[in-house]
């Protein structure tokens, strides 16, 4: 019986702890997968099943994708329903002792996805987490956040009948729930992708979650204090994305409470009927409310009138500061075709600014943002002379982020390379050190004749010379 190479039980000892995933595991240039996870994943993804050594006398299944294409085989698998751990390399091979040190840096989930899968940019894409009260299961609490846009929410529900109808209208695309919660055997779950929390939480857990992922001593200011339970669903879902994002997620600032009767209830059946978002004939989003009224020009936008269709507001003080700013947008054509003209060059900043922090931004992202950020203060400066409050307040708020403009403008070239890897991202004169490391780079054998005539006037001795040897590398050299 042959027994498993360093590197092959190095991949048993990881995936025995992500057993729920398709692990990648990093070799060079590719990732790879063995045994059950390459006989999965060459079926979905349409590539060879070759194999690498033996255990048990059989061959060791084994598939492989490159690495810098790695994103789209991994939405496939996202997409037929898997979850994939990221095992990188987290140490050089040229100065590693045996085996290179390997860790899983993330675990990509269906509602976790920044860039590897394709997602509706009008739509938000939320992990949920839900948690029943003790006292018979009256109360029921409530959270869901995208980890793309950073939008993180919770509220606490009565009945079941009005949680399930509340995760209709968030469609969720997972959903968490504690192992022993006595939801787990709900039926209206089998709706959902269902994630099992085995660890043990109490509220003291989610709370101090929470804490560490704000930043703060306290957690009233969120109203935290009046809704345990959905404390309890929002720490879930915290403790869930530390652990798939191997870390605090640093563009989660803070949680925004609700009340169901804030808004109009709308059951599951009635945003069917209406086709508030999806038209019964077609089942897809042509000829529904959302499709016929959406001519906003940033995903942003679809997003917010999206969620303003599911919730509509039911307080008249509201209905009239909100219709205001509408009627006024309306009557002045010249303000909204300037206001239009200036959304049509903005990228999506929420997403953009979930890609930088989580630290899945290229080049190309930061010149996005850039560019979105030179139009606000002509959103700013058109919608300043409004006579809408609801406008004026919303102008208040916004902050032109032009400190964040301009460091990108000085660091950034105009035109960078998608991949890291390429260069000429930076700037020249944006920083004295790298312009350096870049001149020596593009002419190591000028650099080199400087630093001998440097040398031989600084210590006079005119037959210094510097050598080189694949054994030693560079060495200078007295004849």
């Amino acid at each position: 019986m042959a027994e498993l190479t360093p590197m092959l039980r190095q991949y048993k000892e990881i995936k025995a702890q992500y057993s729920d995933s398709i692990l990648f595991f990093r070799l060079g240039d590719f990732y790879e997968m063995f045994f059950d996870d390459a006989r999965i994943a060459s079926r979905i993804l349409g590539i060879a099943l070759t194999s690498r050594g033996s255990h048990n006398g059989e061959k060791v299944p084994m598939c492989g994708v490159p690495y810098h294409a790695a994103r789209s085989y991994i939405g496939k698998l996202i997409n037929s329903g898997f979850k994939v751990a990221i095992c990188e390399q987290v140490e050089d091979p040229k100065k590693s002792r045996g085996i290179v040190k390997r860790e899983v840096t993330r675990v990509v989930t269906p509602g976790s996805v920044i860039d590897e899968a394709e997602v509706d940019e009008k739509s938000n894409l939320y992990v949920a987490a839900i948690f029943s009260g003790k006292n018979q299961g009256d109360v029921y609490g409530l959270s869901f956040m995208d980890l793309s846009t950073g939008d993180f929410r919770f509220t606490e529900v009565l009945s079941q009948e009005e949680l399930i109808n509340e995760l209709a209208r968030i469609d969720p695309a997972e959903l968490l729930v504690l192992h022993n919660d006595p939801l787990i055997n709900a039926s209206f779950m089998d709706k959902y992708r269902k994630e099992l929390i085995h660890d043990p939480m109490e509220l003291e857990t989610a709370e101090s979650l929470l804490k560490k992922q704000f930043g703060v001593y306290s957690l009233q200011g969120f109203g935290c204090h009046e809704m345990p339970c959905a404390t309890m669903a929002a720490g879930i879902i915290i403790h869930y994305m530390r652990n798939t994002q191997k870390g605090f997620p640093a563009h989660i600032k803070e949680i925004r409470p609700y009340r169901i009767g804030e808004y109009m209830f709308l059951d599951e059946a009635t945003c069917s009927h209406l086709e508030l978002l999806r038209s019964m004939r077609r089942n897809d989003s042509h000829g529904s409310l959302f499709y016929t009224l959406n001519r906003t020009l940033t995903p942003m936008g679809s997003r917010t009138l999206k969620r303003w269709i599911m919730y509509p507001l039911i307080s008249l003080k509201k209905i009239k500061k909100r219709l205001s700013a509408v009627q006024e947008l309306k009557d002045n054509l010249i303000m909204r075709k300037k206001l239009r003209n200036i959304l049509k060059d903005i990228y999506d900043i929420e997403r953009l600014n979930g890609k930088i922090s989580l630290g899945r931004a290229n080049p190309k992202d930061l010149i996005a943002l850039k560019e979105s950020i030179k139009n606000i203060p002509y959103v700013k400066d058109v919608l300043g002379n409004s006579t809408s409050l609801f406008v004026l307040d919303l102008i208040k708020q916004l902050d032109d982020l032009q400190d964040i403009r301009e460091i990108i403008e000085m660091a950034i070239n105009e035109d960078p390379p998608v991949s890291l890897k390429d260069g000429g991202i930076i700037k020249e004169g944006y920083n004295d050190k790298l312009d350096e490391l870049i001149r020596i780079s593009r002419d190591g054998k000028g650099w080199i004749a400087e630093f001998v005539s440097r040398e031989q006037k600084r210590t006079g001795i005119n037959n210094l010379k510097v050598g080189f040897n694949k054994v030693f590398g560079y060495y200078i050299e007295v004849s």
